[in-house]
């Protein structure tokens, strides 16, 4: 049977439907990009704030949509949504209707009946995120996995007998890995890897604890398995991926090992590219600057949320940094690494934010110079602890404060890409006219545009001088007689 996969949300989101796309290659299902030729869609659902269950719930409908049509024999829901709110898919989505002898697919098959005569005609099965293992046997018999705690897929036995469609496990390791099999449903290219899962920060505005439960690192040697593998398949980029990187080891090592896995990852000869999502402020410390600028394949780039800067907000967002530390935290960036490129994101109308504390945001985006921002407004969320707080801005205040910040940012790009122009950089092509430099994260960052180039393509390293820009797209120039540096 052919599964259609659909992923809604982040990158550790896409990690965990890899996972999935594994066990069913090994199980013998195919897959295809084609609606039209699937039998079973499967959806990989978001829901950390109110548009992500929107988009979920609106994707679901159009699927069941689709499969009264006679497009689908099955729908499977997967991912963050069912954890947060199984109850309510099972009651809105779950359509029974009688059975009839008329066929309806389009294959001329009538749908398989169930018992007294009935047949499901929208979600038939739910699998939740520490269910993933069993999501095969959800598909052929039409159940529902929903452990009570979230946790990490145990760790399978190695077989060296290759999935169908898929890659054969590393056999290292002691011979054992992490989550089982895993299928690449990104670019060739590049690759995101989980490093762990789960969350012990408790932001007082976040679901994510709630949804994936507490902090779990994977081993050292799974991580570096699963890199081995991913570069044995093609991967120049991997983008480490977790709640919070920066936490990674400290609760199977007692210690921070991000910096030591960083420098173990770059001994893999094939990797290029080695890029950290989701750093933490308070724990960016001199040995992960350190690695990050003596390793030449760690990117001259950090993804470091830091939501706010005012300490009144802070301080109500439950995050443990305040002004102080986040200022030192930049200026210890810069310092090691001058030309590395900070990315972070911003909520704009969380409850209380006054005036002062908004005009204080807008400062610190003028002068911070992020190389890239990423801006929310603020949503309010049923499980939260902030859901409850009182001097909830109004929705139309919170508009208006998420557009200044935007036009805010626009002026920092403007500065950033005045300082580019000319400049030779290294590209990676995505595709056979544009790609990325090593300061822009696949799917979320800025794109450069690779004019009259012939013959390149997706996953080669390219020369190219910025000739224009705009936002966060900028054109340049391909330079066929320079080799690029990797």
């Amino acid at each position: 049977m052919k599964v259609i996969i659909i992923n809604l949300g982040c990158p550790k989101n896409l990690t965990d439907a890899e996972i999935m796309a594994g066990h069913l290659a090994e199980a013998g299902f195919s897959f295809t990009n084609r609606e039209s030729d699937a039998d079973i869609a499967l959806i990989n659902t978001c829901a950390f704030i109110k548009p992500a269950v929107k988009e979920s719930e609106k994707e679901i409908k159009r699927l069941i949509a689709l499969k009264k049509r006679g497009v689908f024999k099955k729908i499977v829901v997967t991912g963050c949504l069912v954890e947060r709110r199984k109850e309510e898919i099972l009651k809105r989505f779950r359509e029974i209707y009688p059975v009839t002898n008329k066929p309806r697919h389009r294959r001329g098959c009538r749908r398989p009946a169930l018992a007294g005569g009935r047949i499901w005609n929208g979600v038939d099965a739910c699998v939740g995120i520490s269910g993933i293992d069993k999501i095969a046997q959800a598909i052929k018999k039409g159940e529902t996995f929903i452990p009570e705690h979230p946790r990490l897929p145990e760790i399978h036995p190695v077989t060296n007998k290759p999935p169908r469609g898929g890659c054969r496990r590393p056999a290292k390791a002691g011979g054992r890995i992490w989550n089982g099999v895993k299928m690449r449903l990104t670019m060739s290219h590049s690759a995101y890897l989980k490093i762990a899962d789960g969350c012990n920060n408790r932001c007082s505005y976040c679901t994510i604890p709630s949804i994936r439960g507490g902090f779990r690192s994977k081993p050292l040697e799974q991580v570096l398995s699963e890199a081995r593998l991913l570069a044995e398949t093609g991967a120049k980029e991997i983008s480490l991926v977790a709640q919070d990187t920066t936490s990674y080891g400290i609760d199977i090592y007692r210690k921070p090992a991000l910096a030591k896995l960083l420098k173990k990852l770059s001994g893999i000869r094939d990797l290029k590219w080695i890029r950290v999502m989701y750093a933490y402020p308070e724990r960016v410390d001199w040995e992960l600057l350190e690695t990050i600028k003596n390793e030449e394949k760690i990117c001259r780039y950090l993804d470091m949320p830091l939501q706010h800067i005012s300490d009144n907000i802070l301080q109500k967002m439950n995050r443990i940094s305040r002004e102080d530390s986040i200022k030192k935290t930049m200026e210890r960036i810069r310092k090691k690494i001058p030309d590395i490129a900070v990315r972070t994101n911003f909520i704009a109308g969380f409850p209380g934010e006054t005036e002062k504390d908004f005009r204080k945001l807008l400062k610190f985006t003028r002068e911070a110079g992020f190389y890239s921002l990423g801006i929310f407004k603020y949503f309010r969320e049923k499980e939260t602890p902030a859901c409850a707080y009182e001097n909830q801005i109004p929705e139309r205040e919170k508009t208006a404060r998420f557009n200044a910040l935007i036009e805010t940012q626009s002026r920092v790009i403007d500065k950033i890409n005045e300082s580019l122009m000319g400049k030779n950089l290294t590209v990676l092509m995505d595709d056979t006219q544009s790609g990325r430099t090593e300061k822009d994260a696949p799917d979320i960052d800025g794109r450069i545009i690779i004019t009259k180039a012939e013959n390149l393509h997706s996953g080669q390293f390219v020369n190219a001088r910025i000739l224009s820009a705009k936002g966060y797209i900028r054109t340049a120039k391909f330079l066929k007689n320079l080799r690029p540096k990797t």
